[in-house]
């Protein structure tokens, strides 16, 4: 091979083979992810590595290292200032390609002389390849979006019966009544007789009670914060309480306090509700053009997108009534999360004619109706998302919205050594309970293992080193009682 970092690559695979017992393949890139040398197999995680070089080259130090999420075994060094090298293990776990960390010093020198080489031989290649000149397609404007506004312009509501005579309604409320046609949205009524948002819903809420109105394809219910009894209006649509009625749960903020409750909302309309702690305040807008893991909490709340987080990470599917456009652009920012993420592989849009049609279909995906920000989890039990709201308050304390990415990737890869060591800890035991473990883990290697983190590293163990602890890890009395109603 002529180009001279080709030569390095095999020297770390042979290294590495000796030290690892496996087989590690390689590729060294340059700063916009470009591939100088590389092994064949890389290539269906092009698209990935590239992207994954694009967003973070400038954040990552010489030295460092990253796991993103959702890797399939695969790490990134930045070896020189100019370069990435990264390893790739099918085969074995993924703690083992930290070795390299223990060797790199051994290459970075030949790599800062042979990767301009490189990189010349790669633009040389290229430029030999014709190129094929092809219209850009034309980019649909996405609008900020306000969730209010777009709930305001879709809910019309309909007379239901003949006002009776002993029914006394002030001038405005019998202006607008007199409205409620089908053909009106709330935006209209509330302009027509000059009212706030909160006194049009005020309103409807009161009509709708009284069963004077009705809404063609929503129920409409009140629910109440538990300390301040301050209420917030949803509109759910009956297709989901029809078909997954006993699943149904959202974050609300009352607008009046400070508190933020969950809910869980079965087909009869009965709700539990528990003041959560509020990670970041709620904002009604999201710029779809702007993502960030902050922008995305505040305004779909906590509790939904640890949702999203946590169906992603353990393999589930999303789907998203919404959009396609709105859902691809939320693809687009998670994949800097999870690199092998894609819309309609992983995450959908549908609409509500087909999750009627084909509800069968969904009943083992997360569903999120975008407008009315509810919840369809497919979890045997409830989550309560402890790991979660750990890591991102974590993660939020840092402010650039970039860093936060890789502060994400970094957390993750610690539970992951945490994953490895307790893995060759369980190995020599028939049997452990979790309150032994956690101390053993303190004890023994000098960790301290969050509770919350158990259930992640049960579920680590079967994605990245495909064993199955759960016979031998036992729950603790403490640990079982983890679903978050089940002491209302």
């Amino acid at each position: 091979m002529s180009n001279p970092v080709y030569d390095i690559v095999k020297k770390i695979t042979q290294k590495l083979g000796e030290l690892l017992g496996v087989r590690v393949y390689i590729t060294i890139t340059d700063s916009d992810g470009n591939f100088i040398a590389s092994d064949s197999i890389f290539e269906e995680y092009k698209n990935f590595i590239q992207d994954f070089i694009k967003n973070n080259f400038k954040y990552l130090k010489t030295g460092d290292h990253s796991i993103p999420l959702s890797s399939q075994n695969i790490i990134f060094f930045k070896t020189t200032d100019n370069s990435i090298t990264v390893l790739y293990n099918p085969m074995g776990k993924i703690g083992q390609l930290l070795t390299f960390k223990s060797i790199m010093n051994n290459y970075i020198e030949p790599l800062e002389n042979s990767v301009a080489t490189g990189i010349n031989d790669t633009q040389e290649q290229v430029e030999e390849t014709p190129i094929i000149l092809e219209v850009p397609p034309k980019e649909i404007e996405i609008p900020i979006i306000s969730r209010k506004e777009r709930t305001f312009t879709k809910i019309k509501p309909i007379l239901k019966r003949k006002l009776k005579e002993k029914e006394k309604f002030s001038l405005e409320e019998a202006q607008v009544l007199r409205m409620c046609d089908g053909t009106h949205n709330l935006t209209e009524l509330k302009k027509s007789v000059d009212i706030t948002d909160t006194q049009i819903l005020d309103w409807m809420f009161n009509f709708y009670t009284k069963k004077i109105i009705d809404f063609e394809d929503c129920e409409y219910i009140s629910m109440q914060c538990t300390d301040c009894k301050n209420s917030v209006y949803l509109f759910i649509p009956k297709i989901i309480l029809d078909k997954f009625g006993d699943k149904i749960r959202v974050q609300f903020f009352p607008e009046e306090c400070d508190h933020t409750c969950l809910a869980v909302i079965d087909k009869k309309l009965k709700i539990k509700t528990k003041e959560i702690e509020q990670l970041q305040e709620r904002t009604d807008k999201l710029d779809l053009n702007n993502l960030s893991i902050r922008n995305l909490i505040s305004f779909f709340g906590q509790d939904l997108f640890f949702n999203i987080f946590h169906a992603i990470f353990f393999k589930f599917s999303i789907a998203f009534i919404a959009e396609k456009e709105i859902v691809k652009h939320i693809t687009e920012f998670l994949k800097k999360i999870f690199g092998d993420l894609h819309y309609q592989e992983n995450i959908f849009s549908i609409d509500l004619e087909e999750l009627e049609k084909n509800n069968s279909k969904y009943k083992d995906f997360l569903i999120i109706d975008f407008d009315s920000n509810i919840a369809i989890d497919p979890y045997e039990d409830r989550e309560t998302f402890n790991f979660e709201f750990n890591l991102f308050k974590k993660i939020l304390s840092n402010k650039d919205e970039n860093l936060q990415i890789l502060d994400t990737y970094s957390e993750f890869e610690k539970l992951i050594l945490h994953t490895d060591t307790i893995l060759k800890e369980i190995e020599k035991v028939e049997e452990i309970s979790e309150d032994d473990l956690i101390k053993l883990m303190k004890v023994a290697h000098d960790i301290t293992i969050d509770r919350a983190e158990i259930p992640i590293i049960k579920k680590l163990s079967e994605i990245y080193y495909n064993t199955d602890i759960s016979s031998k890890l036992k729950s603790t009395i403490t640990s079982k009682v983890s679903g978050l109603f089940d002491v209302i």
